[in-house]
């Protein structure tokens, strides 16, 4: 069973600066974008600055003539997967940015299947100097994997300690999962909500588990339910992804 359902969405919103964009001259930022070939050749936005990449890579000036310069490239290879629902395949892959100084900062943004291109989305930081391991979407979901160091320790350290950050689309964009506590765990599987029922069948083969708590999440999640099968059958299974903890079974009632 679980307990304590969350479903609070965030979208990070950090600062480190004000970097000048690699915008075009001569083209209007408030004009739309086309969208791109590929991912590798999209338009992302960092710090809500505009970074179109080319092949990969994008160079930013801060001053004309100025010797610093801040370079953004993608890590490793976009991977693939239906992020927003549509049947498909986006792209998510991993950035660097580099503004310049000893920081060398990673996001993760996606790329957006629209119009026959990839529309980039705002990029969504992870750390400074951290050691990325897997990027990955599942059912409709963004896994990032990766080490940073504890909060205590110095940038000098080696990064070792393994963290999972779970974001996935919502209005276009890249809205992220609040960190996991303790006990806490990601499920996906087959939800049923009716007059008697509150379950989840997992994909995990851990069976057939009750929805319980006094988390506002879950009326959330019934409300979502019955949203999205609004004139179906009762009982009919609606695939979800949760996040919650594991429970004591119920002395009495139901589950």
């Amino acid at each position: 069973m679980i307990r304590n359902l969350a479903l609070a969405l965030i979208v990070l919103l950090l600062t480190l600066g004000a970097l000048l964009s690699c915008q075009p001259a001569g083209k209007p930022a408030s004009q739309e974008e086309q969208p791109a070939k590929d991912p590798l050749n999209a338009s992302y936005r960092i710090e809500g600055q505009r970074i179109p990449l080319a092949d990969g890579q994008c160079e930013t000036v801060y001053l004309p003539g100025a010797a610093t310069r801040a370079i953004t490239k993608v890590f490793g290879a976009p991977v693939y997967g239906d992020l927003d629902g549509d049947g498909d395949e986006d792209a998510a892959l991993l950035l660097i940015h580099a503004p310049g100084g000893s920081g060398t900062f990673y996001y993760v943004a996606a790329a957006l299947q629209e119009k026959g291109g990839y529309r980039g989305t705002a990029g969504v930081l992870l750390g400074d100097r951290i050691a990325p391991r897997d990027l990955r979407i599942k059912n409709g979901v963004l896994l990032a994997d990766y080490a940073d160091r504890r909060a205590e320790q110095s940038m000098v350290a080696a990064p070792s300690v393994g963290k999972t950050r779970y974001l996935f689309c919502e209005g276009g964009e890249l809205a992220e999962l609040p960190p996991l506590g303790a006990g806490e765990l990601v499920v996906e599987g087959w939800v049923t909500i009716g007059h008697e029922v509150r379950s989840i069948k997992t994909c995990s083969g851990a069976g057939e588990l009750w929805l319980m708590g006094n988390s506002p999440a879950l009326q959330d999640i019934m409300a979502a339910y019955r949203t999205a099968l609004p004139a179906a059958r009762p009982y009919t299974p609606l695939f979800m992804v949760l996040a919650g903890r594991h429970a004591e079974r119920p002395a009495e009632g139901f589950g």
